[in-house]
């Protein structure tokens, strides 16, 4: 715009000038996601999102800009963008901008699609679920699964009775429990994310109802059937260091029994007693008897047998049998091979155990 003036008299003045600039053109936004365009499959866990304004050359220059997620135009007081943006989910990002002259820039959208990481899908498998304490059980966790990029990184087994809690990059993990009890066993599966998952499973210890169980140091608790039967404690055990050996020291055959004496069960409670036993023969081929007999004084009143075709090596023979005059009978605990000859090894015992449950 030039103006200038004159008066009544012809004095003119000097031509001013005036330049007005008019901004009718509202700025532009564009958005990348991890400092590039936008891609239309899915992000895994996360993505950074930045938005970049512009305004026309001479324009006003921008003012602000202003974004929303939950669906709406964005407007004036929405969220004002000053720096990336992190999404861990599925989003729909609108946005615009405005300049300072007041143009406004229509709503620009940008659905952003994002796969969470997920955490581990923890399995655990414990084997035996139940023993005699002392007893090794192992936690196999090999079938826990993570398919996305973040995998498994490590297991944690803490084995809920107050030991010594583990954590490895190993899928299986021993332990012994030697308190009787219920325990929790609890197992973590973390991935590289940090991201957890946990399982349990339960483990029942039992108490071994047979004192001298693995002829560690002598052979008390125990008797034979007869005197030309011999039973001593012999190097070579199943665990340790020592078993029992079951000799016919007679001149001709014999059966021979090794017995629980007094026996370890003076009274019955109400249920179903486990007996085992590590035996073994020197040579193969004999057959052993593994029997509980439930007493009344002198008087059997039921009984049960498992038998086993002993080997050179250590094999575990189990009985069980149902109580069936509860607190007023004893068990008596007994493994006897038959037609042993003289001088001849019966059998080697090791690890006996009794429990109720």
């Amino acid at each position: 715009v030039k103006a200038r003036s004159f008066d009544n008299v012809g004095n003119t003045e000097a031509v001013v000038t005036q330049a007005v600039q008019i901004d009718g053109t509202a700025p532009v936004t564009t958005v990348s996601c991890n400092n590039a365009a936008c891609q239309s499959s899915a992000y895994f866990a996360s993505v950074s999102v930045t938005l970049a304004s512009t305004d026309n050359g001479g324009g006003s220059g921008l003012s602000s800009t202003h974004y929303t997620t939950n669906g709406t135009d964005p407007v004036l007081t929405s969220p004002t963008y000053s720096t990336a943006l992190t999404l861990t989910a599925t989003t729909t990002l609108k946005f615009r901008s405005w300049d300072v002259a007041g143009n406004v820039e229509a709503v620009q959208s940008q659905l952003i699609q994002v796969t969470p990481d997920s955490p581990p899908v923890a399995s655990l498998a414990v084997s035996p679920a139940s023993g005699v304490a002392p007893f090794v059980v192992t936690a196999d966790a090999s079938a826990s699964s993570d398919s996305d990029p973040t995998p498994i990184a490590s297991y944690t087994f803490n084995w809920g009775d107050g030991s010594t809690v583990v954590t490895q990059t190993g899928a299986t993990a021993s332990h012994t429990y030697s308190r009787t009890g219920t325990f929790t066993v609890t197992m973590t599966a973390t991935d590289t994310a940090n991201l957890k998952t946990s399982t349990t499973k339960q483990i029942v210890s039992k108490n071994n109802l047979i004192n001298n169980s693995t002829f560690e140091s002598n052979v008390s608790g125990w008797t034979t059937n007869t005197g030309s039967v011999q039973l001593n404690r012999v190097s070579g055990g199943h665990s340790g260091s020592f078993a029992a050996r079951v000799l016919n020291s007679g001149t001709s055959a014999n059966t021979c029994t090794l017995d629980d004496s007094p026996n370890a069960v003076g009274k019955t409670s109400s249920g179903t007693y486990t007996a085992t036993l590590w035996v073994k023969g020197v040579t193969a081929g004999a057959t052993l008897s593994l029997r509980l007999r439930e007493l009344v004084g002198s008087t059997t009143v039921g009984s049960a047998t498992a038998t086993v075709v002993l080997t050179t090596s250590w094999q575990l023979v189990t009985v069980q049998y149902a109580v069936t005059r509860p607190s007023t009978s004893a068990l008596d605990l007994n493994a006897t091979v038959n037609n042993v000859a003289a001088s001849a090894t019966a059998f080697l015992a090791d690890d006996a155990t009794l429990s109720l449950g």
